[in-house]
C-alpha cells in the first residue's frame, strides 16, 4: 500500500473529525481497522461500521476532493494544513504502522501562528487583532461551532489558559446573530453554578465581540459514551454497569445545573451529549447556551428564591417566529420539532436530558434516519426504538426512567428536572423508582446489594444454624441411619442421572453436527427427502435439549450446544417457510450464546454469534423486512470486526466478514444505492480472493466466491459498466469450467456458475455485442439448471432456472425469433407461478412480474396488443403486491415505476 493512500485516508478521517461527521474514538477505531485491511478506503470502513450513512460518505468524499484540488492533488500537502492532535498521534503511533506514522507526522508541521497559516481560514482568532484591554494572547485554535470560533489564549493578568470565543466574521454584521452571540455570553456569565462554565469577561475588537471563559480540559460526554460502548463487547456485564453508573452520576450533575437555570427562567433548548464536558477531576459542565430561551416569568419556570434573568442583550427567542425548529433534531422535544415555541419550557429540557440518557445507555441517538424529513417526522411523533432492544443489559428501571423522560406529550413526562434527577439518584442508590414496578427476585437482589452487611450477618446466622443442625443430627444419627443412607443414595442417583443426561445430550449434539455435515453435502441435497430428514433429526434434538432445560440446570457447555441446534433448526425452518418458528429459534440461540460473558468469548464463539445474526438477517430479508435485516447485519459486522482484530481469529473470521459484506451489498441494491452496493461487492470479491489463496481454504469457498462474482457482474451490468462486467465474467468462466464439468450434480457450484453465464450473456445483450457468445452461454446455463432442477426440485435451483429461461426468451425476442421466445417464456411463467404458490415471498412475486413483463414485450412484438396489455397489467399487480410485502425495497418500487410507465405507453397503441 503506497504512502499516498495512507496520507489520503488520514486526511479523510481528519476532515471527517473536523466537520463533526465522526468522533475521535470512531476515527481511531476505523484507522485501526484500516491498518489490518489497507485495500479499503477509510470512508468505506466508516460506512461498514455504521458511523456514517451513504449520503454523509458522499459528502465526505466530495469535501476531500475539494481539499485535494486546493492543494494540488497532494494529501501530504493538505495534511500540513491540519492542526496537530496529541491524543490522536499517540493512538495512531500505538498501531506500529510505518505508513500511518509517516502520515501522522505531517500534521505536526502546522503552526497556527505562522505567517502562512494566518492567510488561511482557520478555527482560531487572528493574533494581529488587538483586544480592547490587551489582556489575552492567543495561543492556538481550538474548535468552532455554527456561530462562533474558539481559541486557547493566555490571560496575561492572571497567567492562566482561557478559552476565547469570538463571533465568526460572516455573522458580525448580522444583527440577529450578533444579538444571539452577546446573549449567549451574558446568559452563561450570569448563571453562576458549578455545572456551568464561568465567563471571565466580555469585550470587542475590530472583528466583533468576544468573551473569555474557563478552558475545560477533558472530553465531551459523547466521547466518553462512545468509548464505553466501543469497549462493550470486551467488558463483562458488571464492568459495563459500573462504568455506566459513573456516567449517570455525570448526568445528574447536568440535571442540577439545568434545575438552577430553570430557577432563573432560562431554558437551554440544546441539551445533548456533545454539549456536556467532563473535566479530568470530576467536573461536569453544561456548555453552549446559544439557543437558550430566557426571561420566562411563568411560575412553573422559576423558583421563588431566584430572580428571573432577563438579558440586556435581548431574549434569544424574541426574533424566532412560531413554526421555527430550534435545537439539535435528534435530541429536541416533539414540541420543539413542531416549532411550537409557545409550548417550549423546562419540560423540553427534561426530554432532551432523557434523550441524552438514551444515548448513554445505548451508545446511539434515539432517532436515526437517512432522510431529514423522515427524521423530523419521527421526532415529532415520538417514534423511537426501546432502549433495551439496542442494549439488552440495560436495567429495566433505568429503561423506564428514560422512556418516561422522553414521553411524547408534556403531561406524560417528569414534571421537572428535579423529579427526573431524584429518580436517577434513587436508581443509583438501589432504591425503587416510581415508574417501574420491580419483580420479587429483582427486589431481593436490590435489597441484598443495599444491605451487604445485613446479608453477611444473615449468612453467619445460617452457618450457626447449620452447625446446630449438624450437632442435633450427630445425636440422633443412630436412629436415622437407614433414612440417611436412603437419602444419600437418592441424591447420588439424582446427580448421576443429571450427569448422564448431559452426557447423552452432548453425544446427541455430536450426532446432529455430524449428520448435518453429511446431509448438507451435494450428494444428499439432490434428494428432495433430505431436508425432511435433516428437519426431523434437528427437531428431535431440540425436543431432547428442551427436556434437559426443564428437568435440570444445564452446564454452560450444554447451553452453547443447544444454541447451535437452535440455529440449525432456525435455518431449516426458514427454508420450510415456517418464519415464526425460525424467528423464535434464532432469538433463543442468540440469547443462549450471549450467556458467555463478553470478555470470555473465544474467537470461534464470536464468529458463531456473528454468523447467527447474519442467518437471522437473511430470514428477515426474505420476509421483506429490510431495515431489520440491515440492523442484524450491522450487529454481525461489528462482531466480525472485533474478531478480525484478535490474533487467534484465523481465516474463519475473514470468511464470515466476506459473507456479511455480500449480504450488505445485496441490501444496498434493494435500497437503491447501486454505487455503494458495487463497492461492497468488490470488497467481498477481494476478501474471497484472499480466502481462496490462503492455506485454510475450504471446498465451499469455491462456490461462495463464485456467488460473489455473479453478484458483482449483475451490479456492474446494472450500472452500465459492461466492459468491466464482461472481463470479470470471461476470467471466471474459464477458470471454473473444468471444475463444473466434474460437478454437474452439485447445486452449490452449478447455480452460481450458471448465474455468471446468464448474467454475462445479459450484459452482452445490453451492450449489443457478441450475440453468438450470449446465446451459447444462455443455452449452457439453461441446460445446467434444467438438469439440476429436474433432480433436486429445490426452490433456489428452480428459481435460477426460471431466470435463465426468461433471459434466454429475451435473447430470442431481440433476435426476432418470437416462436423460440414464446416456447421458453410460457413454461417459465408456469414454473414461476408454482414456486410462488409453494414458497410465497416478495422476491418470487418480483420474479413473476419480470416474466409477465417479458411476455408482454413478446406479444407486443407479435402485434398482439390486447394480450400485451393484459400481461403488463398482471405484472403491475404482482409487483404492487411485492412492494406491499416489502415496502422498504427501493428496487421493487423502481421496477413498479417502470411497469407503470410501460403500461401508459400502451395507451398510445
Amino acid at each position: 500500500m503506497s504512502q499516498f493512500a495512507a496520507d489520503r485516508n488520514l486526511l479523510t478521517g481528519m476532515l471527517g473529525l473536523q466537520t463533526g461527521l465522526v468522533t475521535e474514538s470512531q476515527l481511531i477505531t476505523a484507522m485501526q481497522a484500516w491498518v489490518f485491511s489497507k485495500e479499503h478506503a477509510i470512508e468505506d470502513l466508516f460506512l461498514s461500521q455504521g458511523v456514517i450513512d451513504s449520503a454523509k460518505k458522499q459528502f465526505l468524499q466530495q469535501l476531500v476532493q475539494q481539499y485535494l484540488t486546493v492543494h494540488g492533488g497532494s494529501p501530504a500537502s493538505a495534511l500540513n494544513m491540519l492542526p496537530k492532535n496529541a491524543d490522536l498521534t499517540a493512538a495512531f503511533n500505538s498501531f506500529r504502522d510505518e505508513e500511518l506514522a509517516a502520515a501522522t507526522t505531517k500534521c505536526e508541521s502546522f503552526d497556527p501562528q505562522s505567517e502562512e497559516s494566518k492567510s488561511d481560514s482557520t478555527q482560531g482568532f487572528n493574533a494581529d487583532v488587538p483586544f480592547d484591554d490587551a489582556r489575552y494572547k492567543v495561543l492556538r485554535p481550538h474548535a468552532q461551532g455554527g456561530l462562533g470560533k474558539v481559541s486557547v489564549a493566555e490571560d496575561l493578568q492572571l497567567h492562566r489558559e482561557v478559552a476565547l470565543k469570538q463571533i465568526k466574521s460572516n455573522f458580525v454584521s448580522h444583527p440577529e446573530s450578533r444579538s444571539r452571540f452577546l446573549m449567549e455570553a451574558e446568559v452563561t456569565g450570569c448563571l453562576e453554578h458549578p455545572g456551568i462554565v464561568p465567563v471571565y469577561s466580555l469585550g470587542f475588537t475590530g472583528e466583533g465581540p468576544f468573551y473569555a471563559m474557563r478552558f475545560i480540559r477533558g472530553e465531551s460526554l459523547k466521547e466518553a459514551v462512545d468509548n464505553l460502548h466501543r469497549q462493550r463487547e470486551s467488558l463483562s456485564k458488571s464492568e459495563f454497569l459500573l462504568l455506566l453508573r459513573k456516567l449517570i452520576r455525570r448526568l445528574i450533575d447536568v440535571g442540577n445545573a439545568l434545575s438552577y437555570a430553570h430557577s432563573r427562567g432560562v431554558i437551554h433548548r440544546d441539551v445533548k451529549p456533545s454539549n456536556i464536558m467532563l473535566g479530568k477531576y470530576g467536573e461536569t459542565l453544561l456548555v453552549d447556551w446559544g439557543l437558550a430561551k430566557t426571561g420566562s416569568n411563568k411560575p412553573e419556570d422559576c423558583a421563588k428564591d431566584e430572580q428571573t434573568f432577563v438579558p440586556l442583550s435581548g431574549d434569544s427567542s424574541s426574533e424566532t417566529r412560531m413554526g421555527t425548529v430550534v435545537g439539535t433534531l435528534t435530541y429536541m422535544s416533539p414540541e420543539q420539532a413542531l416549532g411550537r415555541l409557545d409550548l417550549v419550557g423546562p419540560h423540553s429540557d427534561v426530554y432532551s436530558l432523557g434523550a441524552t440518557l438514551y444515548y448513554i445507555v445505548t451508545g446511539s441517538a434515539a432517532f436515526v434516519n437517512t432522510s431529514s424529513k423522515d427524521l423530523l417526522k419521527d421526532v415529532q411523533d415520538g417514534r423511537f426504538v426501546d432502549p433495551t432492544r439496542k442494549n439488552s443489559i440495560i436495567p429495566l428501571a433505568l429503561n423506564a426512567i428514560c422512556k418516561k423522560a422522553m414521553a411524547k406529550t408534556i403531561e406524560d413526562r417528569y414534571p421537572s428536572i428535579d423529579v427526573l434527577v431524584e429518580e436517577l439518584e434513587l436508581w443509583l442508590a438501589d432504591e425503587p423508582v416510581s415508574v417501574y414496578t420491580e419483580r420479587f427476585v429483582e427486589r431481593i437482589v436490590r435489597l441484598a446489594k443495599r444491605h451487604r452487611s445485613a446479608v453477611s450477618a444473615a449468612g453467619a446466622i445460617l452457618v450457626t444454624a447449620l452447625a446446630g443442625l449438624i450437632a442435633i443430627n450427630f445425636v440422633t444419627q443412630r436412629q436415622n441411619v437407614d433414612l440417611k443412607k436412603a437419602r444419600d443414595a437418592a441424591t447420588h442417583a439424582n446427580q448421576i442421572a443429571e450427569d448422564n443426561l448431559e452426557t447423552v445430550q452432548h453425544l446427541s449434539m455430536v450426532l446432529i453436527k455430524n449428520a448435518e455435515e453429511k446431509l448438507s453435502d451435494a450428494t444428499f441435497t439432490a434428494n428432495p427427502l433430505t431436508r425432511k430428514l435433516r428437519t426431523d433429526l434437528t427437531e428431535a434434538a431440540v425436543t431432547s435439549f428442551q427436556k434437559v432445560f426443564k428437568d435440570a440446570t444445564p452446564s454452560l457447555q450444554v447451553r452453547q450446544e443447544f444454541s447451535q441446534v437452535l440455529r440449525i433448526s432456525a435455518n431449516l425452518q426458514r427454508l420450510n417457510r415456517n418464519f415464526e418458528i425460525a424467528n423464535d429459534r434464532f432469538s433463543q440461540s442468540i440469547d443462549l450464546q450471549k450467556q458467555v460473558p463478553e470478555g470470555e468469548r473465544t474467537s470461534k464463539q464470536i464468529d458463531y454469534l456473528a454468523e447467527t445474526y447474519r442467518d437471522w438477517a437473511t430470514l428477515r430479508k426474505s420476509q421483506g423486512l429490510l431495515m431489520d435485516s440491515q440492523n442484524l447485519l450491522n450487529l454481525a459486522g461489528a462482531l466480525s470486526n472485533i474478531n478480525l482484530l484478535r490474533n487467534d481469529s484465523g481465516i474463519g473470521a475473514l470468511r464470515t466478514q466476506a459473507l456479511i459484506i455480500m449480504d450488505q451489498a445485496g441490501l444496498q441494491e434493494d435500497f437503491g444505492q447501486l454505487d455503494d452496493s458495487i463497492k461492497l461487492a468488490k470488497e467481498s470479491e477481494s476478501l474471497w480472493d484472499t480466502i481462496r489463496q490462503s492455506g485454510d481454504s475450504k471446498p465451499t469457498d469455491v462456490f461462495l466466491s463464485m456467488s460473489s462474482t455473479a453478484q458483482l457482474i449483475d451490479l456492474l451490468s446494472q450500472a452500465g459498466q459492461t466492459e468491466e462486467a464482461a472481463n470479470l465474467a470471461v476470467v471466471t468462466i474459464e477458470q471454473s469450467r473444468p471444475l463444473i464439468s466434474k460437478s454437474l450434480d452439485d447445486g452449490n457450484l452449478v447455480v452460481p456458475f450458471s448465474r455468471v453465464l446468464y448474467l454475462s450473456a445479459q450484459n452482452l445483450m445490453l451492450a449489443n455485442t457478441d450475440s453468438g457468445v450470449a446465446g451459447e452461454r444462455l443455452a449452457q446455463a439453461e441446460k445446467f439448471l434444467g438438469d439440476l432442477s429436474s433432480k433436486t426440485k429445490v426452490a433456489t435451483h428452480l428459481s435460477a432456472f426460471v431466470t435463465a429461461q426468461r433471459i434466454h426468451a429475451t435473447f430470442w425476442r431481440l433476435q426476432g425469433n418470437l416462436k423460440k421466445a414464446e416456447e421458453l417464456i410460457v413454461p417459465a411463467n408456469k414454473l414461476s407461478e408454482a414456486l410462488l404458490k409453494a414458497t410465497s415471498s416478495p422476491g418470487y412475486l418480483t420474479q413473476l412480474a419480470e416474466i409477465l413483463r417479458e411476455r408482454s414485450k413478446i406479444k407486443l412484438a407479435s402485434n398482439e396488443l390486447e394480450a400485451a396489455r393484459d400481461f403488463i397489467s398482471q405484472a403491475q399487480h404482482k409487483q404492487q403486491q411485492a412492494c406491499q410485502e416489502s415496502p422498504e425495497n427501493i428496487s421493487f418500487k423502481n421496477l413498479l415505476q417502470t411497469l407503470d410507465e410501460e403500461a401508459k405507453r400502451f395507451a398510445g397503441h
